[in-house]
């Protein structure tokens, strides 16, 4: 028999976070479907490169990507980190993030918005750079504010002081209503906190919307908080096997795997709910309890109302009836499992309370306009990993004014000359060549601009810069995502 392949996690336990441990769950996922891998964790892993390691998957880092490669160990790195340079790379897509925040905010009944982020990251940048452009589309500015990535790791109540306060005063500055997007779940807890702090109705005035999904500070009281799952889990199933593809030869050593977020909507972005806290009991009753039969006096009775105050106010403000509430609950958690597992239909219709598949492919056939069986094929031939090398390459020649040799670098190619290769196979042109052609443009006589927005930028020191800048035109972001509704998602 064999020996297992020893792959090592390159990860520090001690500090092992919430995107360690999916990843560390997605990479098991795939040793355990595949029976000949041994997984550890050996966070000094490039000391150990005598052998004893088949590959590594660890943290972005060009001197991890130097060491491996010069021992010829495969490494591949599952952190978002834009370096390029050639390091192979998958990690959850900043650019989707982006315009996945914005189209929640847009449908969810927000017109103003607001970004919250990090300086000094370029995952960072490509979010503001997206949730922006997409702003831009809809002939909204936008209010940036940056702070230190540090800030977290100060210890002196005075420092993380001052950071809150200028919370409060970005605060104050913003026209309400406003749909905020903080890139870290932690940031939009903050916010949350400073704004009930200063009698801000949260959504109301104030929509929140974070990123990772960390159920701890997400569903914290007393509004919870709307957040993108990055599906970490996904990154490390698909980082384990891009590097079994490395080891057996059958995929390239380079280039970069994005893999897109999920919304999970909370409280804190729904407008709709226009602080009726009764509604909103009822709607976390049915959401948490939807597989299960439901009756309205008993969601009536959990929310505190009447019958016929709830049905009234469901009406009024919702404009559905509780029944529909009930099917469209029960829909969206067909729609998940339908997506992430290979269960069959009547054992699905059955965990999500239709009782039969035949019940729940009528539903599926008045809100979806298709059956179980056509949404989960048309769902699993979305392109998994989101955006591939030369598309992204594309995308960076048509929509900023990068020079070409950094987007070589940034999208994996390494050099002009792979770059130029992989554009004259498919495009049957250069990246020079491809730009002039389809590169930005600027806006033609009686095309609209659209307010600017304005950033601010929190130094170590507690000091601000505050600047006006324009929002480079980026009709959708990267890629083909589009604004193309405002109808509120489920």
């Amino acid at each position: 028999m064999s020996q297992p392949h020893r792959i090592a996690l390159m990860f520090d336990l001690d500090g092992a976070g919430k995107q360690v441990r999916e990843i560390a769950v997605g990479v098991q996922r795939f040793a355990k479907a595949r029976g000949d891998w041994e997984v550890v964790f050996d966070p000094i892993a490039t000391r150990h490169l005598d052998g004893r390691y088949a590959g590594i998957i660890g943290p972005t880092s060009m001197d991890h990507h130097k060491a491996t490669r010069a021992a010829g160990v495969p490494f591949m790195a599952a952190t978002c980190k834009l370096t390029g340079h050639g390091v192979p790379l998958v990690c959850e897509s900043p650019w989707q993030m982006g315009v996945s925040a914005i189209r929640h905010l847009v449908a969810r009944g927000y017109r103003r918005f607001a970004f919250l982020g990090l300086t000094k990251t370029g995952s960072t940048a490509a979010m503001e750079r997206t949730f922006c452009a997409a702003s831009r589309r809809r002939g909204a500015g936008v209010s940036v504010l940056l702070i230190s990535p540090v800030y977290r790791r100060r210890t002196s109540p005075a420092h993380l002081h001052r950071f809150l306060t200028r919370f409060d005063k970005w605060l104050d500055e913003l026209e309400k209503p406003v749909g905020i997007f903080a890139v870290r779940d932690a940031l939009g807890r903050y916010l949350i906190q400073a704004a009930l702090g200063k009698g801000l109705r949260v959504p109301e005035d104030v929509g929140v919307l974070g990123a990772g999904n960390d159920e701890a500070l997400c569903e914290m009281p007393p509004v919870p908080m709307s957040s993108l799952d990055l599906n970490w889990e996904r990154v490390g199933y698909e980082a384990a096997e891009r590097l079994a593809g490395m080891l057996d030869g059958s995929m390239p050593g380079s280039g970069n795997t994005y893999i897109m977020p999920r919304l999970v909507a909370r409280r804190s972005t729904e407008l709709d709910f226009r602080g009726d806290e009764g509604l909103s009991r009822a709607l976390d009753c049915i959401a948490q309890f939807c597989h299960r039969p439901l009756r309205v006096a008993e969601i009536a009775k959990a929310a505190g109302m009447s019958t016929r105050q709830l049905l009234r106010e469901a009406k009024r403000v919702r404009r559905r009836t509780i029944a529909q509430e009930v099917r469209l609950a029960r829909l969206a958690r067909a729609k998940e499992l339908l997506h992430v597992t290979g269960m069959s239909h009547e054992r699905i219709a059955k965990g999500c309370g239709f009782g039969t598949a035949r019940r729940m492919a009528r539903v599926f056939r008045q809100y979806e306009h298709r059956s179980p069986k056509a949404w989960r094929e048309r769902a699993a031939s979305r392109p998994p990993s989101g955006v591939y090398p030369l598309d992204e390459a594309k995308v960076l020649l048509e929509k900023t004014k990068h020079a070409v040799h950094l987007v070589a670098m940034l999208t994996g190619y390494g050099t002009v000359y792979r770059l130029d290769k992989a554009l004259l196979e498919q495009e049957g042109t250069t990246a020079a060549e491809y730009r002039r052609r389809y590169g930005l443009r600027k806006p033609q006589a009686g095309e609209a601009e659209g307010p600017e927005g304005y950033r601010v930028v929190i130094g170590l020191d507690g000091t601000e810069e505050r600047m006006e800048f324009e929002i480079p035109a980026e009709p959708g972001g990267p890629g083909k995502h589009e604004i193309r509704s405002t109808k509120p998602e489920i």
